[in-house]
């Protein structure tokens, strides 16, 4: 089968998207299938084999910005194009600009939403081109919905089948300023109809999506994430000496406050004496001032010398920063559609306690581990965490189950099979 996948990329940080898009596209083509990854708006951030290697950025971040603020650059040539989609400066611009940033994007989001009819429409002519001078794909794999406006001139130009992942794009859309929200919702929904099949990451997020865009029931199937979790292991803990860690972007969106201000209560009322916690993650420019103000509680508190910053981990950092914790917790606060750290937690052994919402019950029902906590209280987190440590040989039994569970059922083998099974069949 020949597919096209196309995933924006972020430049300088880790994403979760574009992890699990990269070992799909790897995955995929390790069962013989021929598929052409494209990155957009930024290139890829990677730890290992790059799926995108050799394929220019489309879509340019840089681009798309200038032609969305002055005419003048919907009108240069493309050789131009090409200085402003160079990688080394894209990479460069996201380091230090907020490209990420959902209230700053909301009329570039739009417009680019409005495909042909928007000012990024050279930009997406190019695309339109460059895949029309390849052999025909099967199918075109869109990463998220908010590709959405790039469907009409690819189903004009290239007539093929259109598969769109659910990957967590109602928050973002949800944080847009209201009256640009409002127009990129019902965009969305237009653009949906022409769309042949929906892969949300997990059946939570699926129902989501599919009552926000009124997608039809038929159309929609739960494909679950997968990684090669090899490389992951248990490390030598103990509990008396135990290490709380969380793994992700370090936003106020994954609950950093919330962990923290949980660590801090734990320590105050004495629950847990000699408790150690561990932040690890993605960290920008931006995230910056947020950061300072958790460790001015931490000073505050008196605790900050016990806490550990850990910023933008290669791959074998990530391992070996799982394998030194006793426990786990990254406490997302909005609907989070899966979670890839949850994986990484579960192959590294760990027992862990998560929010009773969005994608969680259903990941650790799947995986029969863990604590669930009330989503938002900080209270409810610290008497978790509690629990969890004082029968802590029956949660690390879980554990030790789960971490077999996700090594089987959670692989980018496995998800690639169920892809491909489902491109077939909307064939």
């Amino acid at each position: 089968m020949k597919i096209v996948s196309l995933t924006p990329g972020t430049g300088s940080f880790h994403c979760g998207s574009c992890i699990r898009d990269n070992s799909l596209v790897l995955a995929m083509r390790e069962l013989g299938h021929d598929v052409l990854m494209v990155p957009l708006y930024l290139p890829f951030v990677h730890d290992g084999k790059d799926s995108s290697s050799g394929v220019p950025v489309f879509l340019g971040g840089v681009n798309a910005y200038l032609q969305q603020k002055s005419k003048l650059f919907r009108k240069i040539p493309k050789w131009m194009d090409r200085i402003f989609d160079h990688p080394l400066l894209l990479r460069k611009v996201s380091v230090n600009a907020g490209m990420t940033s959902a209230h700053d994007l909301g009329a570039i989001t739009v417009s680019t939403l409005k495909g042909a009819d928007g000012f990024q429409k050279k930009e997406i002519e190019h695309l339109a081109e460059f895949l029309s001078g390849k052999e025909k794909p099967d199918i075109i794999m869109i990463s998220n919905v908010l590709l959405a406006g790039l469907i009409p001139l690819l189903k004009e130009k290239i007539d093929c089948k259109i598969v769109v992942t659910l990957q967590g794009e109602d928050t973002f859309l949800d944080s847009l300023p209201s009256e640009y929200s409002r127009e990129a919702w019902a965009l969305l929904k237009k653009h949906c109809q022409s769309v042949d099949l929906f892969l949300p990451v997990s059946k939570y997020y699926g129902k989501v999506m599919q009552q926000r865009l009124g997608l039809p029931e038929e159309k929609v199937e739960a494909v679950y994430n997968g990684l090669d979790l090899s490389p992951f292991q248990k490390g030598e803990r103990s509990i008396k000496e135990p290490v709380l860690g969380m793994l992700a972007r370090l936003i106020p969106e994954k609950g950093v406050d919330i962990l923290t201000d949980a660590y801090i209560h734990i320590r105050e009322q004495n629950l847990i004496p000699n408790l150690k916690l561990k932040l690890a993650g993605s960290k920008l420019k931006s995230d910056e001032e947020f950061l300072g103000a958790v460790q001015h509680k931490l000073k505050m508190a008196g605790y900050l010398d016990d806490v550990e910053f850990i910023y933008n981990l290669t791959a074998e950092e990530k391992v070996n920063y799982l394998s030194s914790l006793t426990i786990f917790s990254t406490p997302a606060e909005y609907g989070e559609s899966f979670g890839l750290y949850i994986l990484e937690a579960a192959a590294s052994g760990l027992p862990m306690i998560q929010p009773d919402s969005a994608a969680f019950p259903e990941l650790l029902e799947k995986l029969k581990t863990g604590l669930l906590y009330k989503t938002g209280d900080h209270l409810s987190l610290a008497e978790k965490i509690k629990e969890c440590l004082e029968d802590y040989e029956h949660y690390k039994g879980n554990a030790d189950k789960a971490e077999a569970s996700a090594k089987e059922e959670f692989t980018d083998t496995k998800m690639a099979r169920r892809v491909i099974e489902l491109f077939q069949e909307t064939l």
